[in-house]
C-alpha cells in the first residue's frame, strides 16, 4: 500500500444524446461539490475540455476531475464508497467511458499556473514489453527533463498509476497522464514548433506504445482545498 499521496482521476464523456451545456452544468454543480465531499479529500480540481476540442468530433473525454488524498487507504477508500459509486454512475455520464485511475504525482517542472491559462492532459500508454517499473523510471528520469526544457510550459507533472493498479494480470486503461500548463492556446502552439517539442516526440517510441497520443486542451473549472480534511473511517 502506497503511503505516501494519492491522486483519484475520473475520466468520463457525457451520455450520449445528453446536450454539452448540460453535462458541463452538470459537472460543475453535481458532481464537483459531491466529490470535494468524500471523506479524506484534500484537494480537488476539474478540468473541461475547451470548446474547440470539439470543432472535429468528440473528444476522448469531456471531464477529468482530479482528487487528492493523504495516502493509498484514504483515496481506496473514498473511491469505492456509495457516495462515489452513485456519482460516477450518474445518467450525466457514459458508463462505457468512465475510468478512475490511482496515480502518484511527479513534479518534474514546479508549477507556475497562469492565470486564465491553459492545461494540456495527454494520456499515456506504455511499450507493452516495457516492466511497470522501467517504463515509471525512464519516464520520470529521461523523458521528464527533456519535456521540462520546453520554454512555454509553465509547469509539468506526470501522474504514474500505482503499482497495486497492476494486479492479477489486471492492468488500467492507462499507465499515467502528462500534464503541461501554457499561458494560452499560443504558447502551446509555439512549443510544437521548437526543437525541444521535437527531441520529446522523438523520445516517445522508447518508452510509450506506438501510435497516437490522446490528449485534451482543458481549462481548470474547479479547485477545492481542504487544510484539516475529515478522516476516512478505516484508513491508516
Amino acid at each position: 500500500m502506497h503511503s505516501g499521496p494519492v491522486k483519484v482521476v475520473v475520466l468520463g464523456r457525457r451520455s450520449s444524446g445528453l446536450p454539452l451545456d448540460r453535462f458541463r452544468a452538470w459537472a460543475a454543480a453535481e458532481l464537483a461539490p459531491g466529490l470535494a465531499g468524500l471523506a479524506g479529500a484534500v484537494r480537488q480540481a476539474q478540468s473541461l475540455t475547451l470548446l474547440g476540442g470539439y470543432r472535429s468530433g468528440d473528444p476522448i473525454y469531456d471531464v477529468v476531475h482530479e482528487l487528492w488524498f493523504p495516502d493509498e487507504a484514504a483515496a481506496r477508500w473514498a473511491s469505492s464508497s456509495p457516495a462515489f459509486t452513485a456519482l460516477t454512475s450518474d445518467r450525466a455520464l457514459d458508463p462505457a467511458s468512465l475510468t478512475v485511475l490511482h496515480v502518484e504525482e511527479h513534479v518534474i517542472k514546479d508549477l507556475d499556473e497562469p492565470t486564465g491559462g491553459v492545461k494540456s492532459i495527454e494520456f499515456v500508454a506504455r511499450r507493452a514489453d516495457l516492466p511497470c517499473s522501467e517504463f515509471r523510471r525512464y519516464w520520470r528520469e529521461v523523458h521528464g527533463p527533456l519535456a521540462a526544457r520546453i520554454a512555454p510550459i509553465q509547469g509539468y507533472v506526470q501522474s504514474h498509476c500505482l503499482p497495486s493498479c497492476y494486479t492479477a494480470g489486471a492492468a488500467p486503461r492507462w499507465d499515467g497522464l502528462a500534464t503541461t500548463w501554457f499561458d494560452d492556446t499560443a504558447a502551446m502552439r509555439r512549443s510544437a514548433t521548437l526543437p525541444e517539442y521535437r527531441a520529446t516526440r522523438e523520445d516517445e517510441p522508447r518508452f510509450l506504445a506506438p501510435g497516437h497520443l490522446p490528449f485534451l486542451i482543458t481549462t481548470e473549472t474547479v479547485t477545492v482545498d481542504s487544510p484539516t480534511p475529515p478522516s476516512a473511517p478505516g484508513a491508516s
